[in-house]
């Protein structure tokens, strides 16, 4: 799970970037599902999707034991 929520927050994160420069909508959705990825770019702002991606870390190494707490507690933070 924490890998999938990962890979998506990413993917955000560089559609936001791509139409921050200038990149065309159109070029930056093509083979995206369009409705979903427009609500949540709406929704998140970089800020929230750098946070995601901290907390992901977080979550990854507590998994791993590498650091201690609670790992579901950092997953319901990132949901």
């Amino acid at each position: 799970m924490l890998w999938a929520v990962t890979r998506e927050a990413r993917i955000l994160v560089k559609i936001k970037q791509a139409l921050s420069d200038g990149q065309n909508r159109e070029s930056v959705f093509t083979g995206i599902n369009k409705q979903p990825v427009s609500n949540a770019l709406n929704r998140l702002s970089m800020n929230d999707l750098d946070s995601i991606l901290v907390l992901s870390a977080k979550a990854d190494r507590q998994i791993k034991g590498q650091q201690q707490s609670d790992a579901w507690e950092t997953l319901l933070a990132i949901a």
